[in-house]
This record gives C-alpha cells, structure tokens and sequence, in this order.
C-alpha cells in the first residue's frame, strides 16, 4: 500500500500535457459529448490528473465518473 501511496505521489508532481490527456481518454472509447466533457474536467483539476493516469486502465473510467459525479 504504501508503494501505490509514494507512485501516486511521484505521478501527481508531474505536469500532464493536454495531448496525453486526449490519448488516455480516447482509450476509454467515449462518445465525443462525454469525451470533451472528461478532459476538460480533468484539466480544471490538475490534482487528480496524476491520479487518473495511476488508476490500471481498466479502472480509470469507473474511477472518472466517480469524480466527476462528487
């Protein structure tokens, strides 16, 4: 646990470009309303980009509604 706590950490310093912020989202496979929607969420909270990207893949859209939904 505390291995996930300090990569979460390293990747939450680092500073996301909006590019790779498209290609991870276009992976989720969203229809284009839902797709601009997320990646404009995640660009107006730049602490929880790092997070996202943390997330296994399989788990980063669950993890995005939830977010987004708060």
């Amino acid at each position: 646990m505390k291995g996930i706590a300090q990569a979460i950490l390293k990747t939450n310093r680092r500073i996301w470009a909006e590019e790779e912020i498209f290609v991870a989202m276009e992976k989720l496979d969203l229809k284009s309303t839902l797709l601009l929607d997320s990646v404009d969420w995640l660009v107006a909270h730049p602490s929880l980009i790092g997070t996202f990207f943390a997330c296994p893949e399989d788990l980063r859209m669950e993890w995005l509604i939830r977010k987004m939904n708060n």
